[in-house]
């Protein structure tokens, strides 16, 4: 079981941290999405998956 967060004590690294950890964590699951989707019509799904990672987090690493 997961442990719960007291936001409440977070400092301001912390919540810089966990932010770029939910991030990181997003475009894992977008870049599996992505490759899941290249299966099929010559990865127009994979264009697609990585345009909106791009929108959701447009500071993140360029997902190639």
């Amino acid at each position: 079981m997961a442990e719960s967060t007291d936001f409440e004590t977070l400092d301001i690294m912390d919540a810089l941290d966990l932010a770029v950890l939910i991030e990181e964590e997003a475009k894992e699951g977008h870049e599996e999405f992505a490759d899941q989707m290249d299966m099929g019509e010559a990865g127009r799904g994979r264009r697609s998956a990585r345009r909106v990672h791009g929108r959701l987090f447009p500071y993140s690493s360029s997902v190639n």
